[in-house]
């Protein structure tokens, strides 16, 4: 009797395991699978809402953004594209580097899928580098 419950238990685990694994698992893959040109993560990721090149400046998430002139785009499909590649609605990785008057420049951005989701936490250090 004992006996019949626990492969019954086993297998019902094995079918809830099978179960997991086969609709997890894809989706999982799918929202991770970027270009090996790709950096594992982003000093900032948002969503671009505006272009202004008279300025050189990208709006995104309602952050106004300068960036470099001869700044870096890169796609999914392409290593090395231009700004013609951006456009409003596109969700984007940025690298920015501190210009000669003490801003921060964009430098580089990564098109990014819609639905990517930035895999770390970015904890600030405290000042004096201790921890609390």
């Amino acid at each position: 009797m004992a006996s019949q419950y626990l492969a019954q238990q086993a297998i019902r685990l094995f079918w809830t395991v099978l179960l997991a694994t086969t609709t997890l698992l894809p989706a999982i893959a799918s929202a991770h699978e970027l270009p090996e040109y790709y950096p594992a993560g982003f000093q900032l990721v948002g969503t671009i809402q505006r272009i202004d090149t008279s300025r050189n400046l990208l709006v995104l998430d309602d952050v106004r953004l300068p960036y470099s002139p001869n700044f870096k785009v890169h796609t999914l499909n392409t290593e090395f594209g231009t700004i013609h590649d951006l456009r409003p609605g596109l969700k984007i990785g940025v690298k920015m580097l501190p210009a000669r008057n003490g801003q921060f420049l964009i430098s580089e951005v990564w098109v990014l899928p819609k639905d990517y989701r930035q895999h770390f936490r970015v904890t600030p250090s405290r000042p004096g580098g201790g921890k609390s």
